[in-house]
């Protein structure tokens, strides 16, 4: 994701292949009269109030059922831009500063918590959370929590042995690194971007038998603020079509940067080379889509987290918990992944991506 994460719909631009002739017949314009004008006013007049009475409507259920009526209002607006981030509310009495002086991750969101790993008698490894809402989840708590999604011989039991387990696909595609990309960043070269990362991925997916299909649609490159809401009616359209889809990894590259815009790459070593770290991106419902099941994702990342920590303790950044749903909504195995860094090169993280795959693997196949 870029650091830029609360932007504004625009409505998209329309092109015409037809030229606009210079000049204009005006014997040939069409006579506006007095009565179509008012008539339209009064259907935009007629709409507002339909629109204002049914918010009213459902602001009274909620007061009399007890619940918040600004979840309401984020929840509706959530399910109508299909869980866009760009419908995140901040509450800054909700914003607690850092306080922990030895958190060098630097996400791109302007203001977030962090909640150091307690300790563990035991001396186990407990994840800590970069934590942008009002939510306060234990972390001890979710990572022990059992598996909510069938192992893969379930699942191919049910739906048979040909049925994609995996949707993989990239909201912000044209994402790239500082190796493969002009100076945004960016390309839209699928050899280079995004694409290329989620593909390492699902290669090692399906020739361990866990059936993926991978999106190579880059639904950034023609209006990047709609990118969200153009990705979910994908995911919608997918999951329709085949419902044996548990598990949806959207994968990204953050963007971290110093207040002199300097670029930081996030990198750590593997087996003695350099690798970019990697995030979950977390979303609950606190911004919209009514994703009162985040904790399954929740728990989910967390395994995955202590799996891969376990073999390369210096990969994994803190998962960052967030107010937007980001399209996690639609399955109990939905994650946001951030592989390095704008400031990391293309071999970087098409390492970091294979080490994921293989803690995917092992946690589809399960026990």
């Amino acid at each position: 994701m870029d650091e830029q994460e609360v932007k504004e719909l625009t409505a998209p631009t329309i092109y015409s292949d037809t030229p606009i002739e210079d000049t204009v017949d005006s014997s040939q314009e069409p006579q506006i009269s007095p009565r179509s004008v008012i008539g339209k006013l009064l259907s935009v007049l007629l709409c507002c109030i339909s629109v204002l009475f049914f918010s009213v409507t459902a602001m009274a259920v909620a007061k009399d059922k007890g619940i918040d009526s600004s979840y309401v209002t984020r929840m509706l607006i959530g399910e109508l831009v299909g869980g866009m981030d760009n419908v995140t509310v901040v509450n800054k009495s909700y914003i607690v500063p850092t306080t922990d002086s030895s958190q060098t991750d630097t996400t791109s969101s302007p203001s977030e918590s962090v909640t150091p790993p307690p300790q563990s008698p035991s001396g186990e490894y407990t994840i800590s959370l970069t934590n942008e809402t009002p939510y306060s989840p234990d972390m001890n708590e979710i990572q022990n929590t059992p598996r909510v999604i069938p192992t893969l011989n379930k699942l191919y039991s049910t739906y048979g042995n040909d049925a994609p387990i995996v949707l993989i696909l990239h909201t912000h595609g044209s994402e790239a690194y500082a190796n493969h990309s002009s100076t945004d960043y960016r390309t839209l070269d699928t050899e280079s971007n995004m694409i290329a990362i989620g593909k390492v991925i699902s290669d090692k997916l399906n020739s361990s038998g866990v059936n993926t299909i991978h999106c190579e649609t880059l639904f950034d490159a023609e209006d990047f603020n709609m990118a969200y809401y153009n990705a979910s009616l994908y995911i919608r359209e997918t999951i329709s079509e085949f419902p044996s889809v548990s598990y949806i990894i959207d994968v990204h590259r953050d963007s971290v940067s110093l207040p002199d815009g300097t670029h930081l790459p996030l990198t750590s070593e593997v087996n003695g080379v350099s690798a970019a770290k990697l995030m979950f991106v977390i979303g609950t419902d606190h911004g919209g889509s009514g994703h009162t099941g985040w904790k399954d994702n929740l728990s989910l990342a967390a395994r995955l987290q202590c799996d891969i920590h376990a073999e390369y303790p210096e990969v994994m950044r803190s998962i960052n918990l967030r107010s937007a749903s980001f399209n996690e909504q639609y399955t109990k195995g939905s994650l946001l992944l951030e592989v390095g860094s704008c400031a990391n090169i293309l071999e970087e993280a098409k390492i970091s991506a294979g080490l994921f795959a293989d803690a995917l693997i092992r946690e589809i196949i399960g026990d």
